[in-house]
């Protein structure tokens, strides 16, 4: 997603003569506004309850979770601003003490921010159990306090709305609970899912050594919402090996990361139409081509967006692409 600055002219500007438009004719050009690759948005609700620490492949669920996480984020957090939350709480934490029910409760929210592996990566190691100093485990999984906390931050968000830029990864081993607690958890997550996905945020549960079942409530909550958003709703993936997590976990990543591939024109005036249109990258002299036979270049998808594919989506992706140039050829 592309947010666009305020409109710019500074006349007539020279063309590169290897413009990849299809007339190969524009010379000139005029500046119509420079754009801002907008990543974006992806929580990670971590589980770090006792059945996380089962045994995976040659190492636990945990560990494994974390080492395919933490190669995801690093490699996409130029295009993906990523959110985490962590549950249950650290027994220490200020919000487990603060709860009625401490063993049901979220650990902080940190919300999705550009280049945010430095405030998650403490985080994760605590989720690891890989310190001495890190809260032990429990057997309670409160995920859907933990979905209750994104769920709150954006009801509570005042900005723009993001569409289909906005997405929940659940990662657990187990449906939700707290002995505790004896209302219907499952009832609560699916309710707050539900509420996700009318505010635009598609929820996807990656399920870590097991395989739910359609009845399981993990299954019940992959199911809710299909067709009801561009996200198509919520989506199961189930992970019994470690290539399995890893492949699931780079697919889904990635496919939020190339939200940034599509750049929203609104905003923008005088917009042309087809071999009119120049884009460029960065102030760069090469312009890029209109979508050609193999799938590389721009489109217009829409009346008021265009969409990269191929190498310059994949320069987005990289986190390559700073700023987006529009012009309209004279």
């Amino acid at each position: 997603r592309v947010l666009l600055r305020d409109v710019w002219d500074s006349g007539p500007q020279d063309a590169d003569p290897r413009t990849g438009m299809d007339s190969g004719s524009c010379l000139k050009y005029t500046p119509l506004g420079p754009a801002q690759v907008q990543p974006a948005e992806l929580w990670i609700l971590l589980d770090r309850s006792l059945s996380m620490q089962a045994g995976f492949d040659n190492t636990t669920r945990q560990a494994a979770v974390q080492a395919a996480l933490q190669s995801a984020i690093v490699s996409y957090e130029g295009s993906v601003n990523f959110g985490f939350v962590q549950f249950p709480a650290g027994s220490l934490s200020s919000e487990a003490s603060n709860c009625q029910i401490n063993t049901c409760c979220a650990g902080s929210a940190i919300p999705p921010a550009p280049n945010n592996w430095p405030a998650l990566e403490q985080k994760f190691q605590c989720s690891a159990l890989s310190d001495s100093h890190c809260d032990s485990a429990r057997a309670d999984s409160p995920s859907h306090a933990a979905l209750a906390k994104v769920d709150s931050y954006y009801s509570a968000e005042t900005g723009p709305p993001w569409g289909d830029s906005r997405y929940v990864l659940l990662v657990t081993s187990s449906d939700p609970s707290c002995a505790a607690d004896n209302s219907d958890l499952c009832y609560t997550a699916r309710s707050t899912v539900s509420h996700l996905l009318r505010l635009g945020v598609g929820v996807v549960v990656l399920s870590v050594g097991a395989q739910p079942t359609p009845d399981s409530c993990l299954g019940r909550i992959s199911k809710l919402g299909s067709g009801a958003t561009s996200h198509g709703g919520a989506t199961l993936y189930s992970a019994l090996t470690f290539s399995d997590l890893t492949d699931a976990v780079t697919t889904f990543v990635l496919r939020v990361a190339e939200n940034a591939c599509t750049v929203d024109l609104t905003g923008i005036r005088d917009i042309p139409k087809d071999q009119q249109l120049v884009v460029s990258f960065d102030n760069s002299n090469d312009l890029i081509q209109k979508l050609d036979s193999y799938g590389n270049g721009w489109t217009f998808a829409g009346n008021s967006r265009i969409t990269f594919s191929g190498p310059p989506c994949d320069q987005i992706v990289q986190g390559n692409v700073s700023e987006i140039q529009l012009g309209a050829c004279n």
